[in-house]
This record gives C-alpha cells, structure tokens and sequence, in this order.
C-alpha cells in the first residue's frame, strides 16, 4: 500500500506495541516483532509500552521495569529487546537454509565484521536450523539465548532470573553453521565474517 502511495517514501513508527502480561510470551514476543521490523525498511522506529510500573498498579501488568518501594527486576520483553538493540544492524544478509516455523532475520554487524542470526522459535518442537550465505563464516559462534520451556515462566521480585540468558560456543560444519534451537527460546548467533 504505502510503494503504491502518492508519498512511496514514507516510514512507520510503531507506538505501545507489546502483549499484556509478564510471561515469557512477551519475550517469544519480542523478539519476532523486532525481526519483523528490521527485515523491512519501512519500519523507522518502535516503541514498547509499558516501560516501566510500579507493581502494586492494577491495570497494565506489561512493562519491561518493574519497581516497588524496595526493589526492581525486568521481564522477559526487557530482556529479547535487549539482547536485540545489542545486535541491531541495518544491513541485512541473503541467507539460505531450512528454517520450519523459525522466525529468523540475517544482518551484518555495524561495523562490517560479523554475521549476525536472529532466531525465534515459539513452537513447542526442537530445530536444528543450518544456515550459510554468500559471505564466509568459518570462526567459531557464540549463541546468546532465552529458554526457560515454559510460555507461563516469568520473573518476580521473588525470583529475578526465572528467565535468565544462556550462551554456548561451536565450531561450523562442511562451512556452514547448524544450531540446535530449544522449543520456546529466542537468541542471537555471532560469527565473523572472512
């Protein structure tokens, strides 16, 4: 619609997006919403609501912060979106490979030297997603993620890394890079380029 408008050039900012709960849905949330916006130009900017909430507030029971007149912890949408803005890039990778139900968006790094996955997997079934491109990948990856197996976990006051951020390293194989993916997990992989 907006190609076939008189204004073609126009971008979209996308404002309160965000799902009304603090379980780890919203993570699984984020982070396909955020590789939607960055695998299309035409998405400028985005803002989540609720940012930040006093626990005791009864109505909005979605925010990344949240405080009370003690103590502070984040929820998983905080965490995806933050594990994402560290790895935002503008520049997007032609990537081949079978990626099922995965929700995955391909970048160069910034500064030109790494490759850069996003993946999302909210199903309930384990992947193994190969993945190779034009460019040449042969370092070792690091592999940032969340996956608590469970869409109902969340983090509290109680128990602040119920969802907590995990990593692991690995070699690729025959030059491209096979991940096994956990059901429910979001996560970011890391390589250089050569």
């Amino acid at each position: 619609t907006i190609a076939k408008s008189p204004n073609p050039n126009i971008k979209l900012f996308i404002s309160e997006w965000n799902l009304n709960s603090q379980d780890w849905r919203t993570g699984l949330f984020a982070g396909g919403f955020l590789n939607e916006c960055e695998k299309r130009d035409v998405v400028a900017m985005g803002a989540a609501a609720l940012f930040i909430r006093r626990t005791d507030s009864p109505d909005w029971d979605n925010a990344f912060i949240n405080f009370d007149y003690k103590d502070v912890y984040v929820a998983p949408n905080y965490q995806v979106t933050d594990l994402w803005y560290d790895n935002y890039s503008r520049y997007l990778l032609n990537y081949t490979g079978e990626t099922g139900d995965l929700n995955v968006v391909t970048t160069m790094s910034e500064n030109g030297k790494d490759v850069i996955v996003k993946v999302v997997n909210a199903t309930d079934k384990p992947y193994k997603l190969r993945i190779e491109g034009a460019w040449k990948g042969e370092s070792a990856a690091k592999y940032d993620y969340f996956a608590p197996g469970d869409l109902m976990i969340g983090n509290t006051m109680d128990k602040k890394d119920a969802v907590k951020r995990m990593n692991r390293t690995f070699e690729p194989t025959d030059k491209a890079y096979v991940l096994d993916v956990e059901p429910y997990s979001a996560g970011v992989l890391t390589f250089e380029r050569r």
